[in-house]
């Protein structure tokens, strides 16, 4: 059973490291809900490999769909 809750308090550290620094990055850039997707970025972290695919991909689409709404400062290269 220390195995199973090492598993999970591991994951669990994992997904909250991501999902802070997710949300850091889509704030610095002025993606409009930035704080939800970090939320599901930690909770995207008990899916190994389909969780974290599916989390980006909902942050890319939210990022490209607010384009036109975020600054133009904040898009440059």
């Amino acid at each position: 059973m220390d195995e199973l809750s090492g598993y999970i308090r591991g994951t669990a550290i994992n997904g909250l490291v991501n999902g802070a620094l997710m949300t850091l990055g889509l704030v610095v850039i002025g993606v409009p809900l930035a704080v939800p997707i970090g939320v599901l970025t930690f909770f995207g972290g008990f899916f190994p490999i389909v969780g974290a695919i599916a989390v980006g991909a909902l942050a890319a689409l939210v990022a490209l769909v607010a384009r036109d709404r975020l600054p133009r400062s904040s898009w440059s290269v």
